[in-house]
């Protein structure tokens, strides 16, 4: 029976995230489409650039700091359902 080589790309669905602290959502949704706020040159360049639809922008949580630790951390209390950009 012929063998056959069947050649492909396949391409990686990566999900990044940034931090924006505001006192809103929709504060974070402005400041993120914002092209003047600081986001620091590493996140310009390896997460915004790489966005192909903003419909899949979202917020899934509130970061939430953590006050029973010795060392300063957060943790993600999620929302039942994420807020998307354009709702």
């Amino acid at each position: 029976m012929p063998k056959y080589k069947l050649c492909f790309i396949a391409t990686e669905k990566v999900e990044y995230s940034i931090m924006i602290e505001t006192n809103t959502p929709e504060e974070a949704f402005k400041l993120f489409n914002n092209p003047d706020y600081d986001r620091g040159h590493y996140e310009e360049e390896c997460f915004l650039g790489l966005i192909e639809n903003e419909s899949d922008v979202q917020i899934e949580g509130e970061w939430i700091d953590d006050k029973d630790t010795s060392i300063p951390s957060s943790s993600l209390k999620r929302y039942d359902e994420p807020i998307k950009l354009n709702q």
